[in-house]
């Protein structure tokens, strides 16, 4: 009886499963008749991004929008032959120069030359104005002192004082991936062979970067670079290249703050991370806000792809620190470097010792190296200073590590 029941129970089971198949195979082919009958009125689907009866090429029927009307100014400035830039555009002049700015706005003319603080003015559209942009020399530090000669260098010794170095590494990627084959010019002037490329800049400095590449629209950055001693102070900057059939996609703004978390406006609206994607072509204002700092504001042209910015901003001006170092050993050089998130750069303060050395509230680094490139040691010590502060620090740099002998507030 049992063996019944089982053979009965085997032979129910297959007969919903073949029940299940035919019903799902009529369903499949129910669908499919409904599918045809779609396709075969409608011709298709359309996976084209735009409506009835418009062209395939949705680029062909993109026009550019009129060009803002504009003026022509006599740029000069106490030193000749700096680079221009207008309105982040580098103009491919020199001073001094005539240059076309837009009328009625506010435009931003910033001068780049070797050896000089960038310069930097805002002005307004006005035929006729002739703007003097003034550049500040890099000059040589207070407790500066020849370091001795190294007998066992192969090296000419260092007898005049030049600004800090830095060094950047500049690569290009286009949508198929990185490029070898874009050209660069660093504060106007073109740097010999194609990405990727590196460049020896002052330090402590903002810098100008134009990239360019048949085919592809230019693109821009502003950085700074931190002194150099080593391949880990190498500020290496990826800069991306879209097609130049994409105009109608007008430009995008990648914005690092200095200070960190500073608050970005577009033509006062405030913006939410760092990348801005411009909708509307031509003349843009952009601000960077943040308490305790001077206010950071450029106008950009947004005929260009890419524009990767760097706004290093001003502390506001309290009573500065000051502070008094002797090191061990002899001819080690003394560094100060701000904490600060994408910090724009350290700079040079003496050799061996320097006294009474003033630097702005806030927390640095007092960095120490000794040695020449490729055996070259160094250490750091993290201060934090408040308004009024003098410290006076004895170290000692051994084995890479640097040591506090005294420390007198």
């Amino acid at each position: 009886m049992d063996r019944d029941v089982e053979q009965t129970l085997r032979r129910d089971q297959s007969r919903r499963r073949v029940i299940g198949v035919v019903f799902v195979a009529l369903v499949a082919f129910g669908g499919w008749l409904l599918f045809t009958n779609v396709l075969s009125e409608t011709g298709g689907i359309d996976t084209s991004r735009n409506g009835p009866g418009e062209a395939d090429d949705w680029e062909s029927n993109w026009e550019p929008p009129p060009a803002p009307p504009t003026v022509r100014l006599q740029v000069t400035s106490n030193v000749d032959g700096a680079a221009i830039v207008v309105n982040g555009i580098l103009t491919g002049q020199h001073t001094p120069a005539a240059v076309q700015v837009v009328e009625g706005e506010t435009n931003t003319i910033t001068l780049y030359r070797d050896g000089y603080r960038s310069g930097l003015l805002e002005v307004l559209g006005r035929a006729g104005d002739a703007p003097l942009i003034t550049l500040e020399e890099l000059t040589e530090p207070e407790g500066w002192e020849p370091p001795e000669p190294d007998p066992e260098s192969e090296t000419e010794p260092q007898t005049e004082w030049a600004p800090e170095r830095g060094r950047i590494r500049i690569r290009a990627r286009t949508p198929g991936g990185e490029s070898t084959e874009a050209t660069i010019l660093v504060d106007g002037e073109p740097v010999s062979g194609t990405t990727p490329v590196e460049v020896d800049v002052v330090a402590g400095v903002e810098h100008h970067v134009t990239v360019r590449m048949p085919g592809f629209r230019d693109s821009i950055a502003t950085l700074v670079a931190r002194p150099w001693d080593g391949e880990e102070d190498t500020r290496e900057v990826m800069v991306d290249l879209t097609p130049d059939r994409e105009r109608n996609r007008l430009s995008t703004f990648s914005v690092t703050t200095v200070p960190r978390g500073a608050e970005v406006t577009l033509n006062g609206e405030v913006q939410a991370g760092r990348l801005i994607h411009v909708d509307t072509p031509g003349h843009h204002l952009l601000t960077v806000t943040a308490a305790d700092h001077v206010p950071w504001q450029r106008a950009f042209d947004s005929s260009v792809g890419i524009i990767m910015i760097n706004a290093v901003m001003e502390p506001v001006y309290r009573e500065p620190a000051t502070v008094s170092i002797t090191v061990e050993p002899e001819g080690a050089v003394i560094y100060a470097i701000p904490n600060t998130e994408h910090s724009a750069g350290g700079r040079q303060i003496g050799i061996t010792s320097v006294e009474n050395h003033e630097l702005s509230t806030g927390d640095w680094t007092i960095r120490v190296a000794h040695g020449e490139v490729g055996d070259r040691q160094r250490g750091d010590l993290e201060l934090s200073l408040e308004p009024g502060d003098h410290r006076e620090l004895r170290l000692r740099l051994a084995d890479g590590v640097l040591q506090v002998l005294t420390e007198e507030l």
